[in-house]
């Protein structure tokens, strides 16, 4: 495995100022989902004379505060943290453009990037994508039959996949996750939003993104977009299982999408689906620039 540490020295005399280390660091790194690890403390902290202990942040943080001015030197290890992105929308909202953006603009700053999506990323997720949203499937799937290959094919991505990507400090982009089933099964197919969203987290045990991005779009919109598009489970200029439902569905996941956004503020952000594709892509990114600057920023 390549090796990105650096080892940095900085004299936190200066660099503390107001309380916020990333003063003396590039503020890129810190924007970007590095994490800061002070390792070795040649001199004591003033305030215990007798510590020579390391100050840790937390992994998966984007940044810390020193809360106690410190004397002499202290070297530090710089390495990448990780980070999970899930991109939600309905159809044709432009998720799969976003993403292809965003890998490369991240991969730039030489990030380590994971794109996958649900379903898929594993062999089982796959295959269940292929009984999900074929037409040519000769049966039928009932509603709750379909809720829970959904969430076993997840359940095998997270474990699979996306825990041990996250684990390598890999920031992990993610096309669908539960919030998807929770529109989808929950709202469009009647199965209830409560009872979907508490099935999602006792299956997961409450894994949850760290950001989500909901692309809005109105489904009649984004069902004309999606008609024009190549696609594994269909053929050229038709529709999948999920696309061919009526519009009241595709509506009713829209609303529902909607509320989600409005419930879960601090992890959700809305972009409008019909800005351009470079206005939507430098959104994003200025958003997740934003939010890891928030994430894990307090002393273990």
């Amino acid at each position: 495995m390549e090796d990105n540490s650096i080892e940095p020295t900085i004299n936190l005399n200066s660099a503390v100022g107001d309380g916020n280390l990333t003063q003396s660091l590039e503020p890129e790194s810190f924007a970007m989902g590095w994490s800061f690890t002070i390792w070795e403390c040649p001199t004591p902290l003033q305030s215990d004379s007798n510590s020579r202990s390391c100050i840790n942040l937390p992994s998966r943080t984007a940044g810390s505060r020193i809360k106690e001015p410190c004397d002499g030197l202290y070297k530090m290890q710089q390495k990448k943290s990780s980070i999970f992105i899930t991109v939600e929308g309905g159809e044709g909202a432009g998720k799969t453009t976003l993403i292809d953006g965003l890998k490369v603009k991240l991969i730039d700053l030489s990030l380590d990037v994971l794109v996958t999506r649900e379903p898929g990323g594993t062999a089982l997720g796959n295959q269940v994508r292929k009984w999900l949203l074929s037409t040519e499937m000769s049966f039928s799937i009932d509603p709750q039959a379909e809720l829970l290959l959904f969430l076993a094919a997840r359940l095998q991505h997270v474990e699979e996949v996306i825990k041990p990507a996250l684990a390598a400090g890999k920031i992990v982009i993610c096309d669908r996750f539960n919030d998807s089933t929770i529109a989808y099964q929950g709202a469009g197919r009647g199965l209830g939003v409560d009872y979907v969203k508490n099935l999602c987290h006792i299956v997961l045990n409450g894994f949850t993104p760290d950001i989500t991005f909901y692309v809005d779009i109105d489904p009649e919109v984004g069902l004309l977009r999606r008609r024009g598009v190549d696609k594994e489970e269909a053929k050229p200029g038709e529709v999948d299982r999920i696309e061919a439902e009526k519009m009241a569905f595709h509506q009713a996941i829209r609303e529902c999408f909607l509320r989600l956004v409005k419930m879960e503020t601090n992890r959700f952000f809305l972009i409008d689906g019909l800005k351009s594709k470079e206005a939507i892509l430098e959104e994003v990114f200025q958003h997740i620039i934003e939010k890891t600057q928030t994430i894990g920023n307090h002393l273990c």
